[in-house]
């Protein structure tokens, strides 16, 4: 019997633990405002669209353009780059 009892204290232990965590970056996510900003535009006269995305939030970035039919991006954690690409 006091085996059982000293495994549930730790999985209950693990549990609240893991539910603290949840509870901070729930927090973090409610306290910490995050920005995106997305513009496209479409003249009659041009054969291609253009459009811009920029989405912030503290420590991620992530950029995207679409312009004269090349798309280029680039994700970023911290000072990190992870994703890059696109036609230059």
């Amino acid at each position: 019997m006091l085996l059982i009892l000293t495994v549930l204290k730790y999985v209950l232990i693990a549990v609240a633990v893991l539910l603290l965590f949840l509870f901070l970056l729930l927090l973090f996510l409610l306290f910490f405002p995050f920005r995106y900003k997305l513009e496209g535009s479409k003249e009659k006269e041009a054969e291609r669209p253009e459009g811009d995305f920029h989405l912030r939030f503290p420590g991620v970035h992530f950029l995207g353009e679409y312009k004269e039919g090349k798309l280029r991006y680039r994700g970023k954690i911290l000072f990190f780059t992870l994703l890059e690409g696109g036609e230059e």
